[in-house]
């Protein structure tokens, strides 16, 4: 994933990274852990946090926000936290949770926001999704 290539190769950066999967089982974030405990050779693995069993952006809400607010409460400082989302969550509401929450915050800021999609569904969503917003209907 785009998640693991960034820990791979993140020369002297501190990352922590807040993963989040849909399902009961995290297997992004087992894999991410596993891959620090590989590059670090400790079974300490603080750089990583598990968000499962729900939608960051709705149902996971209250647990991102503590999820933050504890990464920030840790004794070393982290240079960047990434927020790895499941598919179906919407960064927006993530953002604008994180600013009424902690409003304007000196140790962090939003750098970006990546999205990484599929291409061929891209390419066969996008008619319908271009028609939908201009009050026409799709043809495809």
């Amino acid at each position: 994933t785009m998640l693991r290539r960034l820990l791979t190769n993140k020369a002297n950066l501190r990352i922590c990274a807040i993963v989040n999967d849909f399902g009961a089982l995290n297997v992004d974030a087992h894999r991410v852990a596993r891959d620090q405990r590989n590059e670090t050779k400790s079974e300490n693995v603080d750089g990583v946090v598990e968000l499962a069993n729900g939608c960051m952006c709705c149902t996971l809400i209250d647990n991102f926000k503590s999820a933050v607010w504890e990464v920030l409460q840790r004794d070393h400082d982290f240079d960047f936290i990434v927020v790895e989302t499941s598919g179906i969550t919407d960064p927006i509401d993530l953002i604008t949770t994180l600013e009424a929450t902690y409003g304007k915050m000196y140790r962090v800021r939003l750098d970006q926001v990546i999205t990484v999609v599929d291409c061929s569904v891209l390419l066969q969503q996008l008619p319908a999704v271009t028609a939908a917003s201009s009050g026409g209907s799709s043809s495809s």
